[in-house]
């Protein structure tokens, strides 16, 4: 229950995006990537990284244009990103705007960032 809590919590906070693509030094983001692992951290720096549910896979797909889809969709999910650094994404929801840390390579994506504690996902290519 409690990863399930905190899995939604995650998908609430990718709730956001807009336009402006950059390439990145790797290649590119654009594409679908699937949700792998998760960290989970009680506040104290303990936390580790968790395999992520695979009765309920979740999905970002980034655009050419700039464009983000979350799946499964909810209210607050983004629609935009932006790459503003190496190490910087901004994910839109509207006119709300979320900072995140992120890091690529072709086989892996992993967002950070976004919670008072230690937080993150890794997202892996789909094909």
């Amino acid at each position: 229950m409690k990863k399930l809590i905190l899995l939604t919590a995650i998908l609430f906070s990718l709730a956001a995006c807009k336009k402006a693509v950059t390439q990145t030094s790797n290649g590119s983001i654009v594409g679908k990537w699937k949700l792998s692992e998760y960290l989970a951290d009680p506040g104290d720096g303990s936390g580790t990284w968790e395999p992520a549910t695979t009765m309920i896979p979740s999905y970002l797909e980034f655009s050419e244009d700039g464009g983000l889809s979350v799946s499964p969709y909810s209210v607050n999910s983004c629609d935009h990103f932006q790459i503003t650094s190496d190490s910087t994404i901004i994910l839109f929801r509207g006119t709300d705007q979320f900072p995140r840390g992120y890091h690529f390579s072709k086989t892996l994506l992993t967002l950070t960032g976004g919670c008072f504690e230690a937080c993150g996902e890794r997202y892996i290519p789909v094909q």
